[in-house]
């Protein structure tokens, strides 16, 4: 592989790295702050139910129902659960009735509250009181988030990395190109000088960069060098004692 194309692979495979780890990151983030910002709104949901479905005062719960449904979105495929518990509850029978699951129910009346993640169904659930009773509120809802605005986050960061690979190859190869035509140039110009010619100099239109003391170099070395084949001659002077 010759070295210009050796720079651009290397340039190319370098830069397109860094955009695709930037994009991934950007997509775990994002999709890890999601289920966090989903889960809050579910854990306030269940504190609002609880509220209104275990609340004493009856015309206090109606009204807190009322600006809950007229401020509060409609979340995708919600669910309510008020389950009421009782010595012969069995977890697992409550669970296959309302196709909750079962380890989520567990650790609600293991912790007092719980979030679960089933598919794309998310479920909050806490356990509340009321006279002496206990109950699980758990509300379930689709997060609307990331099956629509992650997946438009998902395809635009694969869009961008696409197009960014894509510049990076152009300019990768540019550059290479760039950076490599002097050399390529001085080659062609050394190749022409042999013996016939061989007072010939590389002309030095740059005194600023590496390019130009390469050249400096090749001019300042003997006639004797530049040929193609050698005309110098070392004279060693033998004395005898």
């Amino acid at each position: 592989m010759k070295t210009q194309t050796k720079v651009a692979v290397i340039l190319g495979i370098v830069c397109t790295s860094i955009v695709i780890l930037f994009g991934l990151t950007i997509y775990y983030f994002q999709n890890k702050y999601s289920y966090i910002d989903f889960y809050k709104r579910l854990e306030a949901r269940v504190s609002i139910a609880a509220k209104y479905n275990l609340e004493p005062d009856t015309l206090s719960a109606f009204n807190l129902k009322n600006l809950r449904n007229q401020h509060l979105e409609k979340l995708e495929n919600e669910k309510e659960y008020v389950i009421e518990l009782t010595p012969q509850t069995v977890l697992s029978k409550i669970a296959e009735q309302y196709k909750l699951p079962n380890h989520f129910l567990q650790a609600i009346l293991e912790s007092g509250k719980a979030t679960e993640k089933q598919d794309n169904t998310f479920f909050a659930g806490a356990m509340h009181s009321k006279e002496n009773n206990q109950f699980l509120v758990i509300v379930s809802a689709e997060n609307y988030y990331t099956t629509h605005h992650l997946i438009f986050l998902r395809n635009m960061l694969v869009a961008g990395i696409i197009s960014v690979i894509l510049i990076v190859v152009s300019l990768s190869a540019y550059f290479s190109q760039q950076i490599f035509s002097p050399l390529k140039q001085i080659i062609e110009k050394v190749k022409q000088i042999s013996t016939e010619n061989i007072h010939l100099r590389l002309e030095n239109k740059n005194h600023t960069n590496e390019i130009s003391d390469l050249i400096n170099t090749f001019n300042d070395r003997p006639p004797c060098f530049l040929a193609d084949r050698p005309i110098c001659f070392t004279v060693i002077i033998i004395r005898n004692r």
